[in-house]
């Protein structure tokens, strides 16, 4: 919540910003630069490439589930990435991959077990 300073300005919470009436204006010392420097953050991990191939595994499995000889390995092979995902910095794309291979495998397994019953029940003349 902003607080007045001691100059009657309206300051932010961190500092960095006081209202002069019409806009947030950053704050300036005497030499005209920024008085607010942000924390420096920590370098970036290596990336890893299981969640992104775990959402595309995920996506291509609710497109293959009306083959289900495609669909069902292309489901299974969405959630083992995605658990393998889970654990490594592509985890959000992990589990948006395992919600939808799981998805992806429901259907296929409907169609398969559909397909199994017509196919047994349309052999009878």
């Amino acid at each position: 919540m902003p607080h007045l300073d001691a100059y009657g300005r309206w300051v932010s919470d961190d500092g960095a910003l006081y209202w002069d009436g019409r806009a947030w204006q950053p704050m300036t010392g005497i030499t005209g630069f920024p008085a607010y420097y942000p924390a420096p953050t920590a370098p970036a991990g290596p990336s890893s490439v299981k969640g992104p191939v775990a959402l595309g595994l995920g996506i291509a499995s609710l497109v293959f589930w009306l083959l289900p000889a495609l669909g069902l390995p292309v489901a299974i092979a969405a959630l083992v990435m995605s658990w393998l995902a889970l654990g490594t910095s592509g985890r959000r794309l992990g589990r948006w991959g395992q919600v939808l291979g799981a998805i992806g495998l429901v259907l296929s397994l409907i169609n398969f077990a559909a397909g199994a019953y017509m196919a047994l029940h349309s052999a009878k003349g």
